[in-house]
């Protein structure tokens, strides 16, 4: 045992002490406030954390009393919430310093240093944070952040945090999600409350498609695993999807169209010109935010974009410039250098290292027109439109070709939204006699 002085803190008497690795180890975990376990409102006044203090002998001169391991619980806005919280936090804390958890290196001891950062003896947790932080694909990282934050919720809730990785078997991911499916805990930030200057915050349960994005999401971070050698096999394997309902699409009416051009032309006139561009462009929000002033080959009408599709295998593909979207994009070429980015902050040109986040568009279009309208159309919409409209006065292969699909498959499943309706149409009228 190292030769620390060990005192009292708070009015918490430390009775006792429990060791963990290499003459490491921790004092008592305890809380504040002291009656945490009551129900007085006054409580949610104070600062809660969980606490104890840890002793490290390679670290004695630094911390000689010890250093001071805590975990705040003041997000929750009820007493009840809190003190679960609280009871969570205490056992994920005792968990993790008695794996051998290091909160002073933040990492775990005994653990080769080459493979600290993962391999089979990584809790789940802490291999699904490394997966995480190891993507480089930004479109869809905050998916991925929700679902680690909200997996690791339903670990802790039931009493996995323990695990290894590579203890991790098919039933467990089943267990995660029907606790996501049965309790709300996944929050959900509402309208702004103009007068407190805060939003409304929701919980809500993971819905059956939520369910299969969250299995397929979780799959992807156990194949980055699997490489690393932590895991054998993807344990989201063979997990039947939840049988869901594909709703159609809602597009933007005739009318709705007038109204929503007129408002964003004479109130938010760049965010007109992006919705005229992509509108006209077939392909996705993050393709053209990705397009710099130097990918634009205005003479020849056409610009360069990476398509990223398909199993993480990348492609730089040139699109067309339609003649009537020729204008817009002149305009939005002005002044631009070649290295900025075409639509920045503001959307308009500027240089950084990385591109404006595509949920920024999505923001806009429900502050400015969903919001304001009602309108129940999302931005993304537009692209179907303009697909359904290159296939009813072209071909479903032009527009296959517009949005870079090697196949019309995904045109006449999800873009084209006429296309069955005008295929009944025809059969409609269809007057092939009997005799």
């Amino acid at each position: 045992m190292c030769d620390y002085e060990i005192g009292n803190v708070n009015d918490n008497v430390i009775t006792m002490t429990t060791e963990t690795k290499f003459g490491c180890y921790y004092t008592d975990i305890w809380v504040s406030p002291n009656d945490w376990k009551s129900s007085k409102k006054t409580n949610l006044y104070k600062e809660w954390y969980v606490q104890c203090y840890f002793y490290d002998p390679a670290f004695k001169e630094k911390y000689p009393k010890g250093f001071q391991f805590r975990k705040r619980a003041n997000k929750p806005k009820t007493i009840e919430e809190r003190q679960s919280l609280i009871k969570l936090l205490i056992n994920t804390m005792r968990e993790y310093l008695n794996a051998g958890f290091n909160p002073i290196t933040k990492s775990f001891m005994g653990v080769n240093e080459v493979d600290q950062n993962l391999n089979k003896n990584t809790l789940f947790i802490d291999a699904l944070e490394f997966a995480l932080n190891k993507r480089e694909d930004n479109s869809t990282k905050n998916d991925l952040k929700s679902v680690v934050k909200y997996t690791s919720i339903a670990i802790t809730h039931l009493h996995l945090s323990h695990l290894k990785i590579s203890e991790v078997e098919r039933k467990h991911i089943k267990f995660i999600l029907e606790y996501l499916q049965k309790n709300a805990i996944i929050e959900r930030k509402g309208k702004l409350n103009k007068s407190t200057g805060k939003y409304k915050i929701t919980y809500e349960k993971l819905s059956d498609k939520r369910n299969n994005k969250y299995k397929s999401y979780l799959s992807t971070l156990f194949k980055d695993i699997i490489e690393y050698d932590a895991i054998d096999f993807n344990p989201c394997r063979d997990i039947r999807k939840k049988p869901v309902i594909h709703e159609l699409r809602s597009v933007l009416s005739h009318e709705e169209r007038q109204i929503v051009n007129d408002h964003l032309f004479n109130n938010h006139y760049k965010f007109w010109l992006f919705m005229q561009i992509f509108f006209h462009s077939g392909g996705r929000e993050i393709e053209l935010l990705n397009v710099k002033a130097k990918d634009v080959e205005i003479e020849n009408q056409k610009y360069k974009v990476l398509i990223k599709k398909g199993g993480g295998i990348y492609r730089e593909e040139y699109r067309i410039i339609k003649n009537i979207a020729l204008p817009f994009w002149k305009e939005a070429l002005e002044n631009a250098s070649p290295e900025a980015y075409l639509f920045h902050r503001g959307l308009v040109p500027g240089i950084s290292e990385k591109p404006i986040r595509p949920d920024q568009i999505s923001r806009r279009w429900k502050t400015h027109v969903k919001d304001k309208f009602g309108i129940k159309a999302d931005f993304y919409s537009l692209k179907h439109s303009n697909l359904d409209e290159i296939s009813e006065l072209l071909s479903v292969q032009d527009a296959a070709k517009m949005a870079s699909h090697n196949s019309t498959r995904m045109v006449e499943k999800h873009y084209a939204v006429g296309l069955k309706e005008r295929q009944l149409e025809r059969l409609k009228n269809l007057n092939n006699q009997f005799v």
